[in-house]
């Protein structure tokens, strides 16, 4: 079905009139009766309001959704000719295809990451510079009903690097600062202030909170590994993601001042420990849970909760609190810690807990 008929449709499905629609878009009632006869057509920002109105994706009022399928060939095409680096015909097949379907949000937004890949490659200007045209074009097609707020992040980073690689350092930074979204953007901000600006001072705020979140990150994520690799019963996997993370806050922590990283580093030497036990390797287990009833009774002697001079190169990390779900204390935190994951080792981690921490009571 043609836009005019779709319209039609969508209009008579939700009860309205004409006149109402048009005072809904804020137009006049003859603008909507050219519309629907098929003698102009709204332009996109009335499009999505239109949408909007009408409860639907603007693909859907368009009707494009009958040449989707259509459209996934071509970004198939395009994505082989990448990898054949034939990016020639790659340009020529982009070229037709939009013509073929201009509003397509996915073609456009493909026919632009393809442009910035040749252009990262064969560094021409021109390349860079289309591409920045199909992604600012696949932010007005954009369609919050149909497209999650990821892609258009992406898309927003994706502008600002092109901006930036076109010298309009001032005008990328100012992209990635306004769409900085719970500090997603730190790491590259941080990066072009100091590398690209030399605004060192400004790039060390954006790199010190970049540096605490991506050992946050870390630390969840490798935990999470080696709790997936206990569950396939791979112990040896699992206890290599639990130890490459120590070795990671070994290198990230500073010599000088990192007491608050203790609290990590318990949860870490009892992970440690617990898959030790799994592998029936039980001398490593204790030394590895002595360890972390050490550190834990260490900490809780005079605690630390911030992070200023935790981690090496940071300087701006004045007032931040470490925040953690590991409890009031350390020990509470390995105590937790340790009932949590008994049940997997058939309650031999608590009975060495309990041993262990007799031992050094007594």
């Amino acid at each position: 079905m043609a836009f005019s008929d779709n319209m039609r449709t969508y209009r008579k499905e939700r009860g309205l009139t004409q006149q109402q629609l048009a005072d809904a878009l804020d137009v006049s009632l003859g603008v909507i009766s050219k519309w629907e006869k098929g003698l102009s057509t709204p332009d996109i920002q009335v499009l999505m309001e239109m949408a909007e109105v009408f409860g639907v994706s603007t693909d859907t009022l368009l009707g494009v959704n009958l040449s989707l399928k259509k459209v996934d060939e071509c970004i198939d095409v395009i994505g082989t000719l990448l990898e054949q680096r034939d990016y020639s015909a790659c340009k020529d097949h982009i070229k037709k295809s939009l013509r073929r379907f201009p509003n397509s949000f996915l073609l456009v937004t493909a026919s632009a990451d393809a442009y910035m890949t040749i252009s990262s490659n064969t560094h021409e200007r021109k390349l860079s510079e289309r591409a920045l045209e199909l992604y600012e074009r696949s932010l007005e097609l954009f369609d919050p009903y149909t497209q999650a707020d990821h892609v258009k992040n992406s898309i927003l980073g994706n502008i600002a690097l092109l901006n930036i690689v076109l010298g309009q350092f001032n005008k990328g930074l100012d992209y990635l600062k306004e769409n900085n979204i719970n500090g997603s953007n730190d790491s590259y901000i941080g990066y072009i202030l100091a590398v690209r600006s030399g605004r060192e001072n400004e790039a060390c705020s954006y790199l010190d909170r970049s540096f605490a979140s991506t050992y946050d990150c870390l630390f969840r994520i490798l935990l999470g590994y080696s709790a997936v690799y206990c569950s396939r019963r791979d112990y040896d996997t699992a206890l290599s993601a639990a130890q490459m993370l120590g070795d990671i806050l070994e290198m990230v922590r500073s010599p000088a001042n990192s007491k608050c990283l203790d609290k990590s580093r318990t949860v870490i030497l009892c992970e440690i420990a617990t898959i030790n036990i799994l592998l029936n390797h039980m001398q490593e287990a204790e030394k590895a849970l002595s360890e972390a009833i050490t550190v834990a009774r260490q900490f809780d002697l005079a605690p630390s909760f911030y992070l200023e001079g935790s981690f090496q190169f940071t300087t701006t990390l004045q007032g931040t609190m470490l925040a953690d779900d590991f409890g009031t204390t350390a020990m509470e935190g390995l105590s937790y810690y340790v009932s949590e994951n008994d049940a997997r080792t058939d309650g031999r981690l608590s009975m060495l807990f309990r041993k262990l921490t007799d031992e050094e009571g007594n």
